[in-house]
């Protein structure tokens, strides 16, 4: 569920920003530096989710550990953080929710170490898809 809300978050406002900016400007190297630069970040929190996710997977019901928070959670900022630095850079966008989406999935990561593992996956799944939405809502208006 996260992965797929994180790709959900890649393909939505970005797509639209970007074609935005290539129509406007028609320097398709810039763009296309930009955004090979923040692939690499985003494909690195993808993997790191997707790590976690096989851990939780495995064991379930087993203890939340820092480890298991930090590929959850932290995966998910690094693919948020790398979001908001494109949308910003090609657009002169605010990165204004993925960055309250970064403060919201840190709180909710300490919060999360008290919950069995599965527990942490749906809570950041679930912020995740909240964040996806709230994106959308953002690219149509």
């Amino acid at each position: 569920m996260g992965t797929t809300a994180l790709w959900a978050l890649n393909n939505g406002r970005a797509v639209r920003v970007t074609e935005q900016y290539r129509a406007e400007r028609r320097d398709p190297i810039r763009i296309g530096r930009y955004a090979v630069n923040v692939l690499i970040v985003l494909i690195a929190g993808l993997i790191a989710v997707a790590v976690g996710n096989e851990i939780v997977i495995a064991h379930p019901d087993g203890k939340t550990s820092a480890t298991l928070i930090f590929l959850l959670y932290g995966g998910s900022i690094l693919f948020l953080l790398g979001y908001s630095w494109y949308l910003r850079v090609v657009a002169g966008d605010s990165p204004r929710l993925s960055l309250i989406g970064c403060v919201v999935l840190v709180l909710a990561g300490v919060a999360a170490l008290v919950a069995p593992s599965y527990v942490a996956l749906i809570l950041v799944g679930a912020i995740l898809v909240t964040l996806a939405v709230l994106d959308s809502q953002m690219s149509q208006s």
